[in-house]
């Protein structure tokens, strides 16, 4: 199943299109297949799409101080200036972008103040990456016709290239002071301030565009849900699926955008209209299954992974999803069976290798833990989790030195509660209430309501014969837990 990228459009009919790091789908062009969980706020990288450039390019008038040509020679200039650019297209339909730069050059040399012959040379620049070059054309076309909105729009675009956001919104809001309505401004500015986690700008650029197709609506979607506008992202949504009935990209995509920001009902919703439209498709599968396991829904989410592993017994990610689903009901054992299925096609998955990690700690089997965690760590030291799971391995099973280096490192990854919560029990332990304590007030900063950080700073306070103290701390455990039975004592 393919999804809808991210993309911004292009004047004169080309488009830009946008990927980064995990981004979300929302534009109808296609790419593979994806997690459900969706960072949306990769860093920018653009490149150009050639399938569509300009359809016509207009023949300039002749330059001041020039000699008017008769008649026949201009018919003539006007068929070879056109055969140029009409070259340079096709070359850059091709793919064959240093030709498609001669042909365009040669027809600038025509004319060098064509403002859409400037353009296309922009664009096949653009193409080769070379950006600074690409500027520098659109900056000339704008000095011949500086309210040119398709020069501004292709220009801002190369601003997002090069990650001079600020350039970029500067310039599409300039073509919008010329033109208030321009569709491919507003719409390309939306996904701009999208990107920069200005959702309640975005929605006001993308509400200006007319009229709003799919894509249009997919973003704005998304910018209503990072606004936490959910009830009128729901709305949205519903218009946008019964308005693409049949359309199982559409509905797969919406399900994707929805899931990302934990709306799994409405997300579930749409996937099953996807898996209806196309069934036993692995994609659909996958994330229809991952999606009723968030949501709580384990009996179906083990019917549809099953149904996903028929179809390829290898999947190492849906064997990991299926595993989860039965060790969330408890099923540790039949859960390790299948996580060591899943290793042997992906040796080097670190969800796998974490969830087995802590069906072994849940079991206590802190040792063989350690070895996985270990293991996991060689693949990706950077994943907080592992060092959480290895110091909390190391502290029970007695290794409290080891514990705190583990819990050292994570703290430089993981600024969490959790984090500190972890450091300040160690030292608690080794006898260091002092130091305890200030890593528990840290925590107690990010999260005034952790009944675990509270309840431990009651027993130190206790210790400490801060009995006043003491009683306030473990009230307020209470008062956040009330099963929390350790603090009644």
């Amino acid at each position: 199943m393919e999804k809808y990228p991210e993309e911004l459009e292009i004047s004169q009919g080309a488009v830009l299109l946008f990927t980064g790091q995990r981004n979300l789908l929302l534009f109808p062009r296609m790419l593979p297949c994806f997690t459900l969980m969706v960072d949306i706020l990769g860093r920018f990288m653009a490149r150009f799409l050639v399938s569509i450039l300009v359809a016509c390019l207009p023949v300039c008038p002749v330059e001041a101080g020039q000699a008017a040509p008769d008649a026949h020679s201009h018919r003539l200039d006007s068929l070879l200036l056109n055969a140029d650019f009409e070259r340079a297209k096709e070359m850059l339909q091709r793919g064959a972008l240093n030709e498609a730069v001669t042909a365009a050059q040669a027809g600038l040399n025509r004319s060098p103040r064509s403002v859409d012959g400037l353009n296309l040379l922009g664009m096949i620049l653009h193409q080769l990456k070379r950006y600074g070059e690409s500027e520098e054309v659109l900056q000339k076309a704008l000095k011949i016709n500086s309210r040119s909105t398709a020069t501004l729009n292709n220009l801002a675009i190369n601003f997002v290239s090069q990650e001079k956001f600020d350039q970029a919104e500067r310039t599409f809001r300039e073509t919008l002071r010329i033109t208030p309505q321009d569709r491919s401004a507003n719409y390309n500015l939306g996904l701009l301030l999208l990107s920069r986690k200005r959702s309640r700008e975005a929605i006001l650029a993308l509400q200006r565009v007319h009229p709003a197709d799919s894509s249009v609506l997919l973003n704005l979607v998304q910018a209503q849900l990072m606004a936490g506008l959910t009830a009128q992202a729901l709305r949205t949504t519903e218009t946008l699926s019964r308005q693409n009935a049949k359309d199982v990209k559409l509905h797969f995509t919406l399900g994707v955008v929805l899931a990302s920001k934990k709306q799994y009902g409405p997300a579930i919703h749409e996937f099953e209209i996807a898996n209806a439209l196309q069934p036993r498709a692995i994609e659909i599968l996958h994330d229809l299954g991952q999606a009723y396991l968030r949501n709580g829904q384990f009996s179906k989410a083990e019917a549809t992974l099953g149904q996903g592993l028929e179809l390829d017994r290898h999947s190492a990610e849906t064997l990991y999803l299926l595993a989860q689903c039965l060790a969330d009901q408890n099923k540790d054992i039949e859960a390790l069976e299948l996580l060591l299925r899943a290793r042997k096609f992906a040796p080097e998955n670190t969800d796998v290798i974490l969830l087995m990690a802590r069906l072994s700690m849940k079991q206590q089997f802190y040792e063989d833990a350690i070895v996985l965690l270990q293991e996991g760590i060689k693949v990706d030291a950077a994943r907080a989790e592992f060092h959480a799971a290895l110091g909390e391995s190391y502290f029970t099973v007695g290794k409290v030195d080891a514990a705190v280096e583990e819990f050292k490192l994570l703290l430089q990854l993981d600024h969490s509660a959790r984090s500190y919560t972890y450091m300040g029990l160690c030292q608690r332990h080794l006898g260091k209430l002092d130091d305890a304590r200030g890593y528990l007030n840290q925590g107690l900063k990010l999260d005034p309501h952790d009944s675990v950080i509270l309840f431990n700073l009651g027993v130190i306070a206790r210790k400490q014969q801060e009995q006043a103290q003491a009683e306030q701390y473990l009230r307020q455990a209470l008062k956040v837990n009330p099963a929390y039975a350790e603090a009644l004592f």
